[in-house]
């Protein structure tokens, strides 16, 4: 899709789930192909304003972005709801395993290590993992936001793939009149 030498032709629609895009260099914005930004703005692992709110403000049209209201990084996984139901907070135990990984390595060094070419991110543009935290009363419960992630994506992607004028309206209409979800779109 995205990248010049990397990019599939045959994808015609891009979501990205709490992804640590915000290393990205701007040739990533210059794809006009339907994007969703799908994020929790209580995820401190890929922090919302970097890697959510901005990337889709830097984005071609279309493009949506749905924010979960005290969403995390690790409740975006499948198995979060089941694991993790009973913790107030899942990104504690994500950046517990994150920082006792990483150490004191700056994200540079990190992306250099994992093989990333420089010229191919921008990580001076990224905010730090688990810098901060979100108060445990302000985080969404794991089975929630399963719930919201799996009928995002799904509509998102039906509506997008088969053209669906419905359900891209049900996005906008009926997912955001939920208290704990918001939802932009510039088509």
């Amino acid at each position: 899709g995205f990248h010049p030498e990397w990019g599939d032709e045959r994808l015609t629609v891009v979501a990205s789930m709490a992804g640590a895009i915000c290393i990205l260099p701007e040739s990533f914005y210059t794809a006009d192909k339907p994007t969703l930004f799908l994020y929790g703005d209580g995820d401190v692992i890929a922090p919302y304003a970097g890697n959510g709110s901005g990337p889709y403000a830097k984005a071609k049209a279309p493009k949506t972005l749905i924010t979960l209201k005290g969403g995390t990084h690790i409740g975006f996984a499948g198995s979060a709801a089941t694991l993790f139901a009973t913790i107030p907070n899942p990104d504690s135990i994500g950046c517990t395993a994150l920082l006792g990984n990483i150490g004191e390595q700056s994200l540079e060094g990190l992306l250099t290590e994992l093989g990333f070419d420089e010229q191919e991110t921008d990580a001076a543009q990224c905010p730090s993992p688990c810098e901060t935290t979100t108060p445990d009363d302000q985080v969404m419960p794991p089975l929630r936001q399963v719930e919201l992630v799996n009928a995002a994506l799904g509509i998102y992607l039906r509506a997008q793939l088969f053209g669906d004028e419905a359900l891209k309206g049900f996005i906008a209409t009926e997912l955001g009149k939920q208290d704990d979800v918001t939802v932009e779109s510039a088509p």
